[in-house]
């Protein structure tokens, strides 16, 4: 969501142009109970009118915006008095769960000045706002919008999953082989943008293997997380997710596959056993696609080896803590994400500014450099 200007000469915009000038764009515009506002500016000759707008395809549906604008023009009381903070969306001036721009007339929003819709959104550039959750289980998949708070304190990647761990985890001793126990595939909110380094994905869970030798719970193995590099977790970016959160437990050996918005988790038998390598080139022809990125297991993790690994194009591996005895003990081979969106940037002009000052100094050191001589492993020992 984010506030916008719109301008027109004179006075001679028509009620039915004006419509189509707010609606262009597949219904991106937002708005409540303000129509007499619009036809007043139409007349009006003021050069200019301001107005909310809204993304469909990234808003989540969370209602934080419309919590936030009646808490600033409609407050709920108590004999009176008026309780600062607190919202209902019902009684909001916009709408955004019942607006529909195939057939909705858009109205224009009396914007407040400081737009606390706008700065309530969840859904910030750098972030879709939503996380992924796929419950092998029951087969159910649904977008979770994350809290504000949380992406302003937590950031993405580790962090991030270690949050949503905290917050799943209801109690402690939970086995790290349970359906209970989150598998999560955090990518960080520069990841999917030609920022040096972004590309890592951190995979955060209950490990299997760092068991404390002694304590009062069966397993008390603490959480861990592992990170590998290369295109899974930009993939889930273009997809429109902040990350992938797995539970449950599929009745046999399976797969996901989720492109954009749809989700599909597919018996995967016939890979049983099958090794990482020789899975990595068969898998994209079964899929009948290669622009999908892949992460899987192998007989190691299938049997439940607490040191299995999960591996993504047969040579990146997210290899520390026993990510692919989880992945294993959730009966899920492998995971396939295409993806056809982008993550936002707020500002692009500051956004490639900073980025070349980056890659300037990143490139330009003496370890890039060296690098470029002697390989990495011999310039981090230099380096170090």
């Amino acid at each position: 969501m984010k506030g916008a200007d719109s301008s027109h000469e004179g006075t001679n915009l028509t009620r039915r142009d004006f419509i189509k000038s707010v609606g262009t764009g597949g219904g991106l515009v937002l708005f409540g109970q303000f129509g007499i506002n619009a036809a007043a500016w139409a007349l009006s000759g003021d050069p200019v009118l301001k107005m909310v707008l809204v993304d469909y395809a990234r808003c989540t549906g969370c209602r934080t915006c419309e919590t936030a604008c009646s808490a600033r023009n409609r407050p709920a009381s108590i004999k009176g008095k008026e309780l600062l903070g607190l919202g209902n969306p019902l009684f909001a001036n916009i709408r955004v769960h019942s607006f529909n721009p195939d057939v909705d007339v858009p109205n224009v929003c009396a914007m407040c000045a400081d737009t606390p819709c706008v700065n309530a959104c969840p859904v910030k550039p750098g972030y879709h706002g939503v996380i992924l959750n796929i419950d092998l289980s029951t087969g159910k998949s649904e977008k979770v919008a994350i809290p504000p708070a949380d992406l302003a304190r937590f950031v993405g990647g580790q962090g991030l999953g270690m949050k949503i761990l905290w917050d799943r985890l209801k109690k402690p001793g939970v086995n790290p082989l349970s359906p209970e126990n989150p598998l999560t595939f955090m990518p960080g909110p520069f990841s999917g943008l030609p920022v040096p380094s972004s590309s890592r994905t951190c995979v955060v869970t209950k490990s299997p293997i760092t068991s404390p030798v002694k304590s009062d719970y069966d397993h008390a193995s603490t959480v861990s997380y592992s990170n590998m590099g290369g295109f899974f977790g930009p993939e889930i970016r273009f997809a429109g997710y902040d990350g992938l959160v797995i539970t449950g437990k599929a009745p046999q050996l399976s797969y996901v596959v989720i492109d954009d918005d749809k989700v599909e988790i597919r018996e995967g038998k016939r890979f049983k056993g099958m090794r990482t390598d020789a899975f990595d080139k068969i898998f994209l022809d079964a899929l009948g696609d290669r622009r999908f990125k892949t992460v899987y297991i192998g007989p190691a993790g299938e049997n439940l080896v607490p040191y299995a690994s999960i591996l993504h194009t047969a040579g990146r591996a997210a290899g520390r803590g026993g990510m692919g005895c989880v992945m294993g003990s959730k009966n899920l081979k492998a995971i396939a994400v295409k993806g056809s969106g982008q993550p936002g940037v707020a500002d692009h002009q500051r956004f490639l500014a900073a980025l070349e000052k980056a890659r300037s100094a990143l490139f330009g050191s003496a370890y890039a450099k060296s690098c470029e001589i002697f390989g990495k492993v011999l310039s981090g020992r230099q380096s170090s």
